[in-house]
């Protein structure tokens, strides 16, 4: 059993909206349900709570059928976020310093988090926008991570959200979008953003993008799909959002070449930030503390 023990009701919740999302069938869901409980009773203790959920999102996709449940979820937030996206970029146009505007958006985004839930896909989303234009930076190290983009010719964006990533356009343009990878999920797992999800349509110069993949005992990769590791060995400056990277990307990119832009979604995150959770966030890794495995 995974040693942070706080994060089992959240794993066990997710598995039970994911089956609701993926099957109408109750013997199914109780099935599966008990298959879900049966892998986090059996994982390695030193699993990160943030693969244990992963991989329990893949076992129940194989064991309903349903690859991607929460479609309609992503559509959803993608939609909303456009539709917002033409009042964004006129308040960054008449921003004081459209820099720290930014950063602040792309964090305000990671609010929609919480649309794994679909029933809080609407509160999310206006959490989101009202923190855009009343939220503050809690912890602010967008100074740094500006002079690192000045001195960067390869930056790798990890996206997370649908929704999300359509906020992020602003910060992306000024990272200078010709020099930055936009990476994003090669297989659906919860509400996280897609290839299938973006939409360059009014983009002057848009980024360049991949998708990747994180290999997962007993769950195979897609062909064609890059491994996380290939893309940021290539990378100079990786710009990571959401509450998952600070675990998953320990040990694999140098502190002082990776930002974190997010709003904690649980208060194990938040901890590690010194912040309340749900608090806007852009962080340089080098500036963090050194966390034990789990905790």
């Amino acid at each position: 059993m995974i040693e942070a023990l706080d994060c089992l009701p959240c794993l066990s919740r997710q598995a039970a909206v994911t089956l609701r999302l993926s099957t109408k069938n109750t013997a199914k869901q109780q099935a599966g349900m008990g298959e879900a409980l049966m892998h986090l009773t059996m994982m390695e203790q030193s699993t990160p709570p943030s693969v244990a959920a992963e991989y329990v999102q893949r076992t129940l996709s194989q064991h309903t059928g349903n690859a991607d449940p929460y479609t309609d979820v992503r559509h959803r937030l993608s939609a909303a976020a456009r539709a917002l996206l033409p009042a964004l970029l006129r308040m960054k146009h008449e921003a004081d310093d459209p820099w720290a505007f930014a950063i602040r958006v792309s964090a305000a985004g990671n609010l929609l988090e919480a649309a794994r839930d679909p029933n809080e896909a609407g509160p999310a989303m206006e959490a989101a926008w009202q923190a855009t234009a009343r939220g503050e930076l809690v912890l602010d190290h967008g100074t740094a991570l500006r002079a690192a983009v000045a001195q960067a010719s390869n930056i790798v964006f990890l996206a997370d959200n649908a929704g999300e990533i359509v906020w992020d356009r602003l910060l992306i343009d000024l990272l200078g979008a010709a020099r930055v990878t936009l990476a994003v999920r090669g297989q659906p797992y919860l509400h996280d953003a897609l290839a299938e999800d973006l939409d360059f349509s009014t983009w002057l110069v848009p980024p360049r993008v991949v998708t990747f993949d994180e290999p997962l005992a007993g769950h195979p990769t897609k062909n064609k799909v890059r491994s996380l590791d290939q893309l940021l060995a290539k990378a100079d400056l990786v710009i990571a959002k959401g509450s998952e990277w600070p675990e998953r990307l320990g040990g694999r990119v140098p502190a002082e070449k990776c930002f974190f832009i997010l709003a904690p979604a649980c208060q194990r995150v938040a901890k590690r930030f010194g912040v309340p959770v749900k608090a806007l966030v852009a962080a340089h890794a080098s500036a963090l503390p050194e966390l034990p495995p789990n905790t």
